[in-house]
């Protein structure tokens, strides 16, 4: 993590990504077997990794922070911590044909097959020129030795990409150890935390156990002071309802004995107001008679009764004749019902609501003179 953090810096936006994105790899194996939290800064490419108990930034400096996690549980905690710090430490790229065994290895064979060749080279020119040297065999003789080097040259690019896939494959070993200690160790918490979490469960039971045989005492004894004063309640309310029974009887025999002497006292006023009526009715009745008494008196003095009534037959003429019969059939009647009473005069007074003013006048008249030739 180190060495990518800090080729970050001089890297390419899409080499940068990259970079990131394995130290975020790494990050997140420590935070998921730690539980703790990773915070990368965007502006300079680096990270500070916090496994819960240490915070470790990428110049390997630890700083720790808080005690154990796991408690009495050893587990594979210290071989991750180790296999993480050596991932965090991993020794950065780099190839040196000089330290290479193989690339010694080839420059022995290429330098032993130059010098082969540039004898051989060396030996076909003497032959060709009489056993004298001359400057274009030592020139031959040197190509074909330069020839053989940069042969050894080209190898020195495919022995770095070998080298580069030994280091990544070293690379990777590391990793998988990390990732096999990470599920060995995330085995044995969760075989630890399930054996945790089943005492502490079992322990729990316990106590709710206990915790609700005491409440159910304790409701039980509620349940039982609930009932007598249930009990106590219920017995003060009947004994209320048969007061208020007994109040409601007393009170219900005292509004009818109020009702029976409103209801006779209602009759006396009703009688009263019966007979004060007829009172009236009959003080209305003599009332009545007495006025047209005094007016048929008066009428007949004057003698005006006789000519109005033939001044009303003049002017209805023909035409009155039936209804003037029927007038005088009436009046006929009325006077025989008076004089064939035992006192007319009384049974005039008597019946003068029923007859209408004309009769009564009329028949008033004819008592008027019966009365007056008897004198």
């Amino acid at each position: 993590m180190q060495r990518n953090s800090n080729a970050w810096h001089d890297a390419s936006e899409e080499e940068r990504e990259r970079l990131r994105s394995r130290n975020a790899e790494l990050a997140g194996a420590m935070d998921a077997l730690t539980g703790g939290r990773s915070v990368y800064d965007g502006e300079s490419g680096t990270w500070r990794l916090s496994d819960g108990t240490r915070s470790v930034s990428i110049d390997g400096s630890v700083e720790y922070i808080s005690p154990e996690r796991y408690g009495d549980r050893e587990g594979y905690t210290d071989e991750v911590r180790q296999a993480l710090q050596n991932l965090a430490n991993f020794r950065e790229f780099s190839y040196s044909p000089e330290s290479d065994p193989l690339y010694s290895s080839y420059r022995k064979q290429y330098l032993r097959e130059g010098d082969r060749a540039a004898r051989d080279t060396m030996g076909s020119a003497a032959a060709l020129t009489g056993g004298m040297p001359s400057s274009w065999a030592v020139s031959a003789a040197q190509q074909a030795q330069n020839y053989y080097n940069a042969q050894l040259t080209d190898k020195i690019p495919e022995l770095a990409s070998l080298a580069y896939e030994m280091y990544a494959d070293e690379y990777a070993r590391e990793y998988d150890r990390l990732s096999a200690l990470m599920e060995a160790d995330a085995a044995d918490y969760a075989r630890w935390e399930s054996d945790r979490d089943y005492r502490y469960a079992l322990s729990r039971d316990e106590i709710e156990d206990a915790r609700y045989a005491d409440e159910l005492a304790y409701e039980r004894g509620r349940d039982t002071i609930a009932d007598e004063r249930y009990a106590d309640e219920l017995a003060y309310e009947r004994g209320r309802d048969t007061i208020a029974d007994e109040r409601y009887a007393d009170e219900l025999a005292y509004e009818r004995g109020r009702d029976t002497i409103a209801d006779e006292r209602y009759a006396n006023e009703l009688a009263y107001d019966r007979w004060r009526d007829s009172v009236e009715d009959e003080r209305y009745a003599d009332e009545l008679a007495y006025d047209r008494w005094q007016d048929a008196l008066k009428r007949a003095e004057s003698g005006k009764d006789k000519d109005d009534d033939d001044d009303q037959d003049d002017d209805e003429g023909d035409g009155g004749k039936n209804t003037t019969t029927k007038a005088e059939s009436e009046l006929n009647k009325l006077r025989e019902e008076m004089l064939s009473s035992d006192d007319p005069e009384r049974w005039l007074e008597q019946n003068s609501r029923y007859i209408s003013d004309e009769n009564f006048s009329k028949l008033w008249s004819l008592l008027y003179e019966q009365n007056d030739s008897h004198r």
